[in-house]
Formats: C-alpha cells, sequence, structure tokens
C-alpha cells in the first residue's frame, strides 16, 4: 500500500552569490561615501524589498574567490577577506529579474544558478 504523500514538490531555483565579506558600497552624496554598507547586507536587503522568498548569508571559514590568495578565519579578529555566500531561492524567472535589475551591485561576482525542488508540507 503506497503511502499518501503530505507535501506539494514544485520547482524553484537556487542561486548563490560568492563575495568577500567585508566588500563595501557606498551610496549617493556625502553621507552615503561616508557610511559605506556591506555589499552582501544590500543584496538581502534588496531581495527582500524584491519579495524574493528566501535570502541568507553564509561565512566561510576558509577559501577563495575570483583567484584571490586564500583567506582563513579564526576565532578572533576582523577577517573581511574571507569569502562568503549570499543564498537566494525562488522561481528561475524572479531571480533572473532580480538580478538583471541590480546588475550593477552583482557585476563581478561569482553567481551560480541550480534548479531545486521546493517542499511544501500540506
Amino acid at each position: 500500500m503506497k503511502k499518501e504523500t503530505k507535501f506539494h514538490i514544485r520547482e524553484m531555483g537556487k542561486l548563490r552569490i560568492y563575495l568577500p565579506q567585508g566588500e563595501k558600497i557606498s551610496k549617493g552624496g556625502l553621507m552615503g561615501k561616508l557610511n559605506k554598507r556591506t555589499v552582501y547586507k544590500e543584496i538581502i536587503r534588496a531581495a527582500k524589498q524584491e519579495s524574493i522568498m528566501n535570502a541568507g548569508a553564509f561565512v566561510t571559514h576558509f577559501g577563495y574567490t575570483q583567484h584571490k590568495p586564500i583567506e582563513e578565519k579564526f576565532t578572533e579578529g576582523n577577517h573581511d577577506g574571507t569569502t562568503l555566500c549570499v543564498e537566494l531561492i525562488d522561481n528561475k524567472m524572479k531571480l533572473e529579474t532580480f538580478c538583471n535589475k541590480y546588475h550593477d551591485m552583482l557585476k563581478g561576482k561569482i553567481i551560480v544558478y541550480k534548479p531545486v525542488e521546493f517542499w511544501e508540507m500540506v
């Protein structure tokens, strides 16, 4: 006897954006230049504004990105050079639209897209 499925499966997409943890972005004007914000936080704020289903940032402890030197994160101190991964999950079209809209902020980053299954419990 087959057991009843208690969830719905639908196709979604996972976008991973790799960048240095401490990379900063400055907004226009004097105050924007003085109060630089981290790129990964700006990506997540933009994802929320665009109603992307899920966004999160994951810090690595050892690695490199874009052929830069290997960075290692220890428990103490500032490690702005370590690689960070911002992950966005939503449908492919919405993720493509997001990348096109925020092209300037994402330009030069390593971006990987992967189709995934979204399991919604019922």
